[in-house]
């Protein structure tokens, strides 16, 4: 049905993944910063003073350097260049955030000067983009292959600077290939162009003529000047998982796949469709810019007057791991590195290629050889470093026979006792798949930097990493629910009782804990607003390493399988619980990270909004839930009150009892390997059992009361 002319541009599209590198402010001290500005022995003009990968912060004449405000940002008055000449990435992708810049100039080439910054501008090899307001006041793009970025001004703040390299370019809609008269012609042929057809193609992009659709032409060159109706098809595009971002004025309807997104209203600033997410940035009847994600293939704009632009296409997919190939490296060279303490001194790499790097970490360790071309054989320590590899979630994976210790970035995974199958670090995650003392596959996961394997003898094989993009997101959509239901909820203790979900998207539940809180209703269609408690249930999900983010006005508590969280008068930026991580990030989002089943805030009133769930790994969950189903068996549940606990063996246990808000009201001992526990004259709602075990083992089952 769909018919490409001939004479349109049509190129390939590739696989594209990013990998990031981000200053890291808090590396540097006030002190520092200001002794920059007035050295200029050790730190004249053009001298780099603050860099991480390929980042490069350059001194520049007549500034002053002032210093670091909390860590994250830097100030200071004058101008700066930002260099990053260094990768040999030739498709960048530069973000940073600054608070005042009255010029701005890209590889020479000014951007703007003195007046508010473009939202948009097409460079020679680059494209420049532009959030905020005022004298650049706001977030900054820079995609393509550049070097500098040169920003003069007064007094500015600086933040949030971060590198990415995309192995291939968007495919972006170059209109200037099309010319007003052609694109009129459209409008009145039907013999070529029946509706249906496409009549602007790139790549997996084509733009498709609609039933009373009438194309004016081209806007200076960079913008399509329509009115009534067309389709974005990107269904051609071989990729699973997509993002589309274009730009309008003017949209009253939108649809993807038969999905209706909004019709005569403001967009969602965010909604969750099936497979796919969308998202907006602007204003009124879609006058902004669009981000479509995930598995689709046809947008339709339905509207009146409309200009169309900046229409891109890329593939989020992760490309292959690179591997560590140790047929490169002798067994005699392995050894003499092992034994030269001149050029191989402590710290040095014995076998790498930038990603993975295998170091010599002490002067003890015998370096003995390959095994088969294919497997490094020595006895003693060693590190992993993967440092040089610009990802911040990155996957590591190798085979190891024989470890007694493993530390990641100075967090102990394991020592002298058999590794377990998971492990929640700070910012990563440890999959295990083996037996004895590291003898088995690892998978490494998040963001993180040196692996240390201490032991004695030892083989390590199949040593590969990559950079992994997450998981499809699944998000709360409160516009399915109205103010009457809401209320409802309150009121109805019949089919909303203690413990019921009177909201549900994927695995998130929400559900009312008690009858004491009031939901009053939905605001704006984005949030919930209500007056006491509330349980977020993501049980049901199956992963052993969940993500969930949501914001919140005010939260006096917070509990986590029952694991209760004192909140006031400030909240905690970052606990570390039994198998799970909570961070806060001072304005209003909390992030759990982790295995874990229920999140339950205690607030008086309260909005909670972007309410969103991921799952992070997904390596060996059956085989873990199965062996956590032999360790510790609860039922009925849920229960009238009667819970049978079957222990994996005859043991003293200690049992505690919580309810949802993380207050311990039973505790019991018993020894055995069967009890019975009695929640007859306890309210219904969510209890959370924690059975101790006199070993050391332990483990927490929710349950719920009806």
């Amino acid at each position: 049905m769909k018919r490409i002319i001939s004479t349109l541009l049509s190129i390939s599209l590739l696989t594209i993944t990013f990998s990031q590198s981000c200053i890291d402010f808090s590396n540097y001290t006030t002190a520092y910063v200001d002794s920059v500005t007035g050295d200029n022995v050790n730190f004249p003009a053009g001298t780099t003073f603050i860099s991480e990968g390929d980042l490069e912060l350059k001194k520049m004449s007549n500034s002053f350097y002032q210093g670091i405000q909390g860590d994250s940002t830097l100030f200071y008055i004058g101008d700066l260049l930002i260099d990053v000449s260094g990768s040999s990435c030739s498709n960048k992708i530069l973000t940073f955030k600054s608070a005042y810049t009255e010029e701005i100039i890209v590889d020479g080439d000014t951007i703007s000067q003195f007046t508010t910054p473009p939202s948009f501008y097409q460079g020679n090899g680059f494209t420049f983009q532009f959030t905020g307001q005022g004298l650049g006041s706001g977030s900054f793009t820079i995609s393509g292959d550049f070097d500098t970025v040169y920003l003069l001004t007064s007094t500015n703040f600086l933040w949030d600077i971060c590198l990415n390299c995309q192995t291939s370019a968007p495919s972006c809609l170059d209109f200037s290939l099309y010319t007003t008269a052609y694109v009129d012609s459209v409008t009145q042929d039907d013999t070529n162009f029946p509706d249906g057809s496409a009549f602007i193609a790139q790549g997996g992009l084509e733009i498709i003529k609609m039933p009373n659709g009438i194309y004016q032409g081209i806007q200076g060159d960079t913008a399509l000047f329509y009115i009534g109706d067309l389709a974005i098809d990107v269904s051609s595009y071989n990729c699973s998982n997509k993002q589309l971002t274009f730009t309008t004025a003017y949209t009253e309807e939108m649809i993807i796949d038969g999905d209706t997104i909004y019709q005569f209203v403001t967009p969602p600033a965010f909604y969750q469709g099936n497979g796919f997410t969308f998202e907006f940035v602007g204003s009124g009847l879609g006058s902004g810019v669009f981000t479509i994600t995930g598995d689709f293939d046809v947008v339709t704009l339905l509207t009146q007057t409309n200009f169309l632009s900046e229409v891109c296409l890329t593939c989020l997919n992760s490309v292959n791991p690179t591997c560590l190939d140790l047929s490169n490296y002798t067994t005699a060279y392995i050894d003499s590195a092992g034994q030269d303490n001149v050029n191989f001194p402590v710290g040095s790499t014995i076998v790498g290629n930038g990603a993975i790097e295998v170091k010599k970490i002490d002067l003890s360790t015998i370096w003995m050889g390959l095994q088969g071309d294919s497997a490094l054989f020595y006895i003693g320590n060693t590190e992993l470093d993967v440092s040089g590899y610009n990802c911040s979630n990155k996957r590591l994976t190798f085979m190891n026979s024989y470890a007694e210790q493993m530390i990641i970035d100075g967090d102990t995974v394991y020592s002298f006792t058999p590794p377990g199958a998971f492990y929640q670090g700070n910012g990563f995650t440890v999959t295990f798949n083996g037996s004895g003392l590291g003898s088995g596959e690892f998978i490494i996961e998040g963001d993180f930097d040196v692996v240390r394997l201490l032991g004695s003898t030892n083989v390590i094989w199949n040593m590969c990493i990559d950079c992994i993009t997450n998981n499809p997101v699944s998000c709360l959509d409160f516009s399915q629910y109205d103010n009457a239901y809401v209320d409802s909820v309150t009121q109805d203790n019949l089919n909303f009782p203690p413990g019921t979900a009177f909201m549900t998207q994927g695995d998130i539940q929400i559900v009312k804990i008690d009858n004491m809180s009031f939901f009053q209703g939905i605001q704006g269609d984005s949030s919930l607003f209500y007056i006491g408690n509330l349980a977020m249930d993501v049980s049901t999900m199956n992963c052993n390493n969940k993500k969930l983010t949501f914001k919140v006005i005010y939260v006096e508590h917070i509990a986590i399988n029952g694991d209760t969280l004192a909140q006031l008068p400030t909240p905690t930026s970052f606990y570390q619980g039994n198998g799970y991580t909570l961070q806060y990030d001072g304005n209003g989002q909390y992030t759990v990270t982790g295995d874990f089943d229920v999140v339950t805030l205690l607030s008086q009133t309260n909005f909670l909004w972007d309410v969103c769930l991921e799952c992070l790994t997904t390596a060996s969950i059956e085989q873990e839930e199965s062996i956590a189903t032999l360790e510790l068996l609860l039922y009925p549940n849920p229960t009238s009150g009667l819970i049978n606990i079957n222990f994996p063996e005859k043991e003293n246990y200690e049992i505690h009892v919580l309810d949802a808000q993380g207050r311990l009201f039973n505790t019991q001992q018993v020894n055995g390997e069967n009890h019975q526990l009695d929640l007859s004259s306890s309210p219904n709602g969510i209890y959370f059992v924690h059975v101790l075990s006199k070993k050391g083992w332990q483990m927490t089952k929710k349950v719920v009361k009806n």
